[in-house]
């Protein structure tokens, strides 16, 4: 072995030369379980990613009611689905102006078929 500090050559644990006491490094064991005699290394289980996801938070409100008062702008009842969610001011404004004259209840069906639709707490609708 070598000192690491004079770089002599010695057996044993302290350096006779400068006196540096070596610290051997500990072999490397593996826990291993005996099973009708034959020796196996223990397996760590494998961590289920599922359990530590949270599930996302989603608003109370239906996507499908959403949809439906959606569509009833094309009748004259614009923005109700705007109430329904809560967006009372964009929903008076869909209701005065039949949709901002059916853009924007076109864009609404087109927000709540793709899932982006949110409520006035900012949560995206429950399927």
């Amino acid at each position: 072995m070598d000192c690491p500090k004079c770089g002599a050559n010695f057996e044993g644990d302290k350096c006779p030369f400068c006196g540096c006491v070596i610290e051997k490094p500990e072999p490397n064991v593996q826990n291993v379980t005996i099973i009708n005699n034959y020796a196996q290394p223990e397996q760590e289980k494998p961590v289920n990613r599922m359990d530590s996801i949270a599930p996302e938070p989603s608003s109370p409100k239906s996507k499908s009611m959403a949809m439906i008062l959606a569509c009833l702008t094309f009748i004259g009842l614009g923005g109700l689905n705007r109430f329904y969610v809560g967006k009372n001011t964009s929903g008076l404004l869909y209701f005065c102006t039949f949709g901002l004259f059916f853009i924007g209840a076109i864009a609404d069906i087109k927000q709540i078929s793709a899932g982006k639709f949110t409520d006035s707490n900012g949560l995206p609708l429950k399927k």
